[in-house]
C-alpha cells in the first residue's frame, strides 16, 4: 500500500534542511512548523483568504512604519537609543581614565578580604562557634514560642481523656488523690481535679468529647506521663512550667 505524499512546503523544507545540514536545524524546524501552519490555514480558509489576511498585516505594519517615519518619531526613537548609548560608553570610559573602575574595584576586593579575615580571626578565638551557638537558642526559643500555643492534658476518668487548654489559668484545681479501699490511707501518689472554676470544662464541645469531672485523674501532658513521684511542690512546678507560654485569659 503507496504511503500519502507529503504536502509541498514539507517537501521543500526537507530538501533545503538537508542540503543545509546540522547548522540549519533550529531554523529549518522553526520553518517546517510555520509552513505547516500555513498550509493548515490554506486547508480551512482557502488560499484565497490566507493571502489576503497576509496581506491586509503586512500593509498595516507597512503603514505603521511609514506613520512613525513621516511623524519623526522613528528617527527620534533611534537618536535616543544612539544617545543613551554613547553616554554610558563615554561614563565607562570616564571611570577607566580616571582610576574610578579600578579604584573600585580594588575597594570591593579589600572588603572582602578584611571580612574573609574577620571571620577566621572569629574562628580560631571561639566567638564564631559562640556567635553560632547564640543564635541557635534564640531561635529554639522562638520556635518553642512559636509553637507552644497549646497544652493537653489527659486525664483519667475513668477512661482516657484528652483536653486541651489554650490560655491561664487552667480553669481547674487540683490534689493528691486518696488511695482506694475503705482501710486506706495516705495518696496514690497521682494528682486529681478537686474543683473545677471554669464552666466550659463542663460543657460538651464537640461530638465525642466529655466533660472534666471531680476525681479525674492527671496522667500526660502534652503526652509526657506525669508519673506517681512527685511531691505536690514538684508537681506545682511541672504545670506551672508546662503552661508559662499560653497567653493569660
Amino acid at each position: 500500500m503507496s504511503q500519502a505524499t507529503p504536502p509541498l512546503p514539507s517537501l521543500l523544507l526537507t530538501e533545503l534542511c538537508r542540503t543545509m545540514g546540522s547548522s540549519g536545524s533550529t531554523c529549518c524546524s522553526d520553518g517546517r512548523v510555520k509552513a505547516e501552519e500555513l498550509l493548515d490555514d490554506v486547508k480551512e480558509k482557502g488560499i484565497v483568504k490566507v493571502t489576503e489576511e497576509s496581506a491586509e498585516q503586512a500593509q498595516a505594519a507597512a503603514m505603521k512604519l511609514a506613520e512613525d517615519a513621516k511623524s519623526g518619531k522613528l528617527l527620534q526613537d533611534a537618536k535616543d537609543a544612539a544617545a543613551s548609548a554613547q553616554v554610558a560608553a563615554e561614563k565607562l570610559a570616564e571611570d577607566a581614565k580616571s582610576g574610578k573602575l579600578q579604584q573600585d574595584a580594588k575597594d570591593a576586593a579589600a572588603s572582602a578580604q578584611v571580612a574573609a579575615a574577620k571571620l577566621v580571626e572569629d574562628a580560631k578565638s571561639g566567638k564564631l562557634e559562640a556567635d553560632l551557638k547564640a543564635a541557635a537558642a534564640t531561635a529554639q526559643g522562638e520556635l518553642a514560642a512559636a509553637v507552644a500555643t497549646s497544652v493537653t492534658i489527659t486525664f483519667e476518668q475513668p477512661m482516657p481523656m484528652d483536653k486541651i487548654f489554650t490560655k491561664r489559668p487552667l480553669g481547674f484545681e487540683y490534689g493528691p488523690q486518696a488511695k482506694d479501699g475503705c482501710c486506706a490511707s495516705g495518696s496514690s501518689g497521682r494528682w486529681a481535679v478537686t474543683k473545677i472554676t471554669a464552666p466550659e470544662l463542663r460543657e460538651l464541645r464537640q461530638m465525642g468529647d466529655q466533660p472534666l469531672k471531680i476525681g479525674a485523674v492527671i496522667v500526660k501532658i502534652n503526652g509526657v506521663a506525669v508519673g506517681t513521684k512527685k511531691d505536690k511542690p514538684e508537681f506545682d512546678e511541672l504545670i506551672k512550667k508546662s503552661i508559662a507560654m499560653l497567653p493569660e485569659a
